[in-house]
């Protein structure tokens, strides 16, 4: 494998590939004669199918799939959205030209600053077109059958799902089965009403948006992310910050990284804890299971 072509990175495939040229336009579904405006719109397709941000509660296997997928498609875009690296790729099948922005922020933070200089509201109009969708009920019937009611698999499955979904789920899914479109399951009468769990998911919830909020303030958007909508002066966060050089023009990119690492710091500390939690009802049952054995005894 030639270390010295990034694409070989996201696209180990190409190494070995006897016409590499034409990687990248299979990866956006594209043909060789694609033009400028196909390439952008299968980009923009894509790009929201696989956005980390639409797959939140999903498991972490899950997420990382949709990642590795989400920067192989950017990866694809930063190339054939770009005449000069299209039209070294088209000749020569190699993308080893310098990609500038990503040798100082990363490549996760420039795919998704790709992402979001293209259309930072497309997810936002996605969730409300498909929020209360047949879509959307179509997908819970099948994460209902295929985990048989269990309702924190459910949510894992549900693009744009939070914990304010939760009641509207629920009273979804109660419908199908009153319906007879879906089974009841003991599965589902247990976790649809574990009041326990529900209260960790939305403390969750309330944590991240609050970091959202804070982390918007500190890099000079709030105004712009819930205030009156105008582009302030962003505050740089460079010099051992969390973001670094990734807070230039690009402000919701900044954010976006700022609370994505926030997000995962704090989710390893709430899934320690709910492990915890387990735990203790698990040894809590097995005490008391064991001084019911001991009192027939």
């Amino acid at each position: 494998m030639d270390d010295s072509d990034p694409m070989h990175s996201f696209f180990p495939e190409a190494a070995k590939s006897s016409s590499p040229e034409t990687v990248l336009y299979s990866a956006l579904s594209l043909k060789l004669t694609a033009t400028s405006e196909e390439i952008r719109k299968a980009y923009r397709k894509l790009a929201l199918q696989y956005h980390p941000d639409k797959h939140t509660s999903k498991s972490e296997d899950e997420k990382a799939e949709l990642s590795k997928q989400f920067q192989r498609i950017g990866f694809a875009y930063a190339v054939l959205g770009d005449e000069g690296k299209k039209k070294r790729y088209d000749s020569t099948g190699r993308t080893d030209d310098k990609f500038q922005g990503a040798e100082e922020m990363g490549w996760d933070a420039y795919f998704e600053s790709l992402y979001t200089r293209v259309d930072r509201k497309i997810l936002d109009d996605d969730k409300k077109k498909y929020q209360g969708s047949k879509e959307e009920e179509a997908d819970l019937i099948k994460a209902y059958n295929s985990s048989s009611g269990s309702f924190p698999s459910i949510l894992s499955y549900i693009p744009h799902s939070h914990h304010t979904d939760e009641a509207r789920f629920v009273t979804t899914i109660n419908a199908l089965i009153a319906s007879g479109d879906l089974q009841s399951t003991s599965k589902w009468e247990k976790t649809s009403t574990d009041e326990k769990a529900a209260k960790l998911r939305k403390k969750r919830g309330e944590k991240d948006a609050k970091d959202a909020e804070k982390a918007a303030k500190e890099l000079g958007v709030w105004d712009e992310f819930y205030g009156d909508g105008k582009k302030g002066k962003r505050k740089s966060t460079s010099g051992g910050n969390d973001v670094g050089a990734f807070a230039g023009e690009d402000g919701e990119g900044s954010l976006q990284a700022l609370i994505l690492k926030r997000q995962k710091e704090r989710a390893s500390g709430l899934d320690a804890m709910e492990e915890k939690y387990r735990r203790i009802e698990e040894e809590a049952r097995a005490k008391k299971k064991a001084r019911k054995g001991n009192k027939r005894a």
